[in-house]
Order: structure tokens, then sequence, then C-alpha cells
């Protein structure tokens, strides 16, 4: 049996999310920002913690986005969404147009409302 190469493997095997290098700012930045002293940890334990802290960072941007769009998590696996996810979209999409309605029309009686009294 032959040893293989790292070009012999498939170019998906490594990922860009994989464990990275984080410079002195990048790991100041991640601390003030997540409240763990990063910099308090082993220089070996300091790349684990800053790739768990940019992962779980990326995780809530992900779940934050699939609350604002229910169709996103299926669109993200190439599936198509839901016939239920789909009809909530179209939902949210409603209730925000109802909301804009009624700011704009709250703002135009606040701004007819001033312009009495001036």
């Amino acid at each position: 049996m032959s040893a293989r190469s790292k070009k012999d493997l498939p170019s998906g095997l490594y990922e860009d999310d994989g464990q990275r290098n984080f410079g002195e700012s990048k790991i100041d930045q991640m601390s003030r920002h997540s409240g763990i002293n990063v910099k308090g940890y082993l220089p070996k334990d300091q790349e684990k913690e800053m790739n768990r802290l940019t992962e779980m960072e990326s995780r809530e941007k992900q779940i934050d986005a699939i609350k604002k769009d229910p169709t996103l998590a299926a669109s993200l696996n190439g599936n198509k969404p839901a016939r239920g996810a789909r009809i909530d979209k179209e939902l949210m999409e409603d209730d925000q147009k109802i909301l804009e309605k009624m700011n704009r029309k709250k703002m135009n009686e606040i701004t007819s409302m001033s312009s009495k009294y001036l």
C-alpha cells in the first residue's frame, strides 16, 4: 500500500472554516466582544478557543438569518422550502408591509399635528 500525499486528497476535504491562526488584534477584538479572556489561555489553547468563538458567532448569525427568512434553512441545504415555510415567509412579508403602512400613517399624523401648532 502506497502512502498518499495531500495532493491526492479531494479538493473539498479541507474547508475554509477549518482551524486558523489569528493575529493579536483579532484576539483582542474577540476577547472584548465575547467577554472571554482568550489571552489567558495557553497559546495552543488560544487558537482552539478563538476557533470555537468564531464558529459560535457564525452559527448565531445563521440562526438569526433563518429567523428572518423561514425558507433559508431549506435553501441552504439545496432543498425546496416546505409549504409551511413559504406561507410563513409570505405572512411575515405581509405583516411587514402593514407595519410600514401604519408607521407612515402615524408619522403623517404627527407631522400634520405639529404643523397645526406651529
